[in-house]
Order: C-alpha cells, then structure tokens, then sequence
C-alpha cells in the first residue's frame, strides 16, 4: 500500500506537476515576405515601451524590463535600443506625444502614420520597431487529458492563469507591419501571482517566450512547415473565427489582391469575402479528402462542415511563394 501511494505521488508530481510550471505558448502569426531574422541585425531594434491596461500595471514593468534583457542575451550582436533608451529619444526629439496620438489612431484605424515611422526610425538610429501590448490576465480551468493519468487518477480540473501579449515588428522605411506574434504564459501556481517573485518569475517566463518567437528562425519556421492540407485548414479557420489578417497569409498575392478590389456585393473586400466563404463563422472542422504535389504546386479536395449540419465538397490550389503553401486562383 505503500509503494502504491509513493508511485501515485510520483505520478502526480509528474503528470500534474508539469500544468504547475509556467508554460510558454507564443506563436508567430504573421511575417511579412523577404523579413527573416537577420533582418533584425541589419537595420536594428529598437522596443517602444510596453503598452497594458491599467489593472495589468503589476506586470507591465517587470515584463518590459524582461523583454529588454531576453533580446539583449538572445541577439547580444544586434544594435538594440531599449524600451527606457527609446522613450529618452523620442522625449528628446519632441516626438513623444505624436506617437501616443498615432497610436491612439492606429488602435482604432490599424493605420500606421509612414511619416512619423520615418522619424522615429531616424531618432533612434533603427529601422525596426517594436511594438507590444500586454493584455489581461485571464483565470480559467482546464481539464488534464493525459491517458496514463486519466487511468489512475481519472478526470482532473486545474485552475489556470494565463498572460497574454500582442506583438508587432514595424519597418519604419516602408512604415509597414512585418512580423506580429501572440504571446501566452500559462500557469496553475495562482496563489504564487499574489507574491511580487511570482509575478515577475511569471513576467520572465513570457518575456523570454515572446522574444525567442520575433528573434529566432524556429519561431517564423512554424509557418512554413504547414502542408498544403494544413495551410487550407489554418486558412479557413482562421477566417471562420474572424481573423482575417491572419487568414490572409495562407493568400497567394495573386489571390489577396483579387480579393482586396473585390468590389461586388455581397462579397467585398477580404473581410466581405472570407464572411461569405465561411458563412458568418458557421464553420465546424474541415475535412481533408485529397491532397495532390506536384513540385510547387499543389491541390486539395476537402469538405467544409458547418455547424447546422450542412456540408460542402471543395477543392483548392495552392502554390509555394517564399517556401509557403498558399491558396492562389484556381
């Protein structure tokens, strides 16, 4: 009886043990074509200081501070300007309150102000800037559906806290988006969040997640890797959630500006088309029939179904732009 307990307990601190430690669950969503990393060592970074709402204050600071050192030791060769060093320069160059009101804009327009871009860049000596916002810590469960741990210990809830952030690198010389990632740090030690060493061992970790993602290779490689059958996937359900900007990078050029002067109703623009394609969000999982390469192109036949029941026979192609599966114009 013992030894049967001693084994439950080690089990435990193995299979539940691992939801305790703070996972980091960052993903790249979106690299413009032609930026690699390297990109980075090139022109310089520069970090904007680190949006959050006010409740998120308590985290804000630490996770700035964090996101400063983790690019600083992940990228020691690159000419980087901190967040503290970014807001020196713009104050000194009188362009601080101009950026607080393009960014106001920008929260509300998505539109970037080129001119002021081109400013920023030259006053901080960069071409790139970064720009997070740190969102609000979110409290939910979840349920371990390990199958070993299911056997002995059956279903097990966990209450998890989980800290978002949104990313985005901006080329000030065509003042455009290049790179936008998600970050997430998600933790079951919520009596450790109301401890100031807590907090920031929970910043640390979603600093360093987030920054790995932007810097390194292996976070834009996640893209590239999806199949022409996984690419069609992540297309249609991206959209069938509403994030177009994200479904929008599964598009051929070809196929993303004939999209864009779509004009016709019922179905203009990316926004109008997409809606319609999936039915104002009714779409429930994609079946993949058939999947056919042939060098860099490729077709798949599949089936939509929707969340009424209804179903639809499809078939898309896809060509490699960059290295990248994408849907063109059959």
């Amino acid at each position: 009886m013992f030894y049967r307990s001693l084994l439950a307990m080690a089990l435990c601190i193995l299979l539940i043990g691992c939801a305790a430690t703070i996972r980091d669950k960052s993903q790249v969503q979106y690299v413009k074509e032609g930026f690699v990393p390297a990109s980075l060592e090139t022109g310089g970074l520069a970090l904007l200081p680190v949006l959050a709402e006010e409740a998120q204050e308590t985290y804000r600071r630490p996770f700035a501070d964090f996101l400063n050192k983790s690019i600083q030791s992940l990228k020691p060769e690159l000419k980087f300007r901190t967040w503290q060093e970014t807001m020196s320069a713009l104050n000194e160059r009188g362009l601080a309150e101009k950026y607080q009101r393009a960014i106001s804009t920008y929260r509300e327009t998505a539109i970037l102000d080129r001119n002021l871009l081109r400013k920023m860049g030259d006053a901080l000596g960069v071409r790139y800037l970064l720009f997070v916002r740190l969102g609000e810590l979110q409290r939910s469960s979840e349920t371990i559906t390990n199958p070993i741990h299911s056997i002995i210990f059956g279903r097990t809830t966990v209450k998890t806290a989980r800290l978002n952030s949104f990313a985005q690198i901006w080329d000030c010389s065509i003042g455009d988006v290049v790179l936008e990632a998600q970050g997430a740090a998600v933790t079951s030690k919520i009596s450790e969040l109301q401890k100031e060493k807590g907090r920031e061992e929970y910043s640390r970790v979603a600093a360093e997640g987030l920054a790995r993602k932007l810097l390194l290779s292996s976070g834009y490689i996640e893209i590239e890797q999806k199949s022409p059958s996984e690419a069609v996937k992540a297309f249609y359900m991206a959209a069938n959630e509403g994030k177009y900007s994200e479904a929008e990078k599964y598009l051929s050029s070809e196929a993303l500006k004939a999209m864009k002067n779509k004009s016709e109703p019922p179905s203009s623009g990316v926004k109008g088309t997409l809606d319609r394609i999936t039915r104002n969000g009714n779409i429930g999982r994609i079946e993949i029939l058939d999947e056919k390469i042939r060098g860099t192109e490729a077709k798949v036949d599949f089936i939509i179904h929707f969340k009424d029941g209804k179903t639809k026979k499809e078939s898309e192609p896809l060509i490699k732009e960059n290295g990248v599966w994408k849907i063109t114009i059959g």
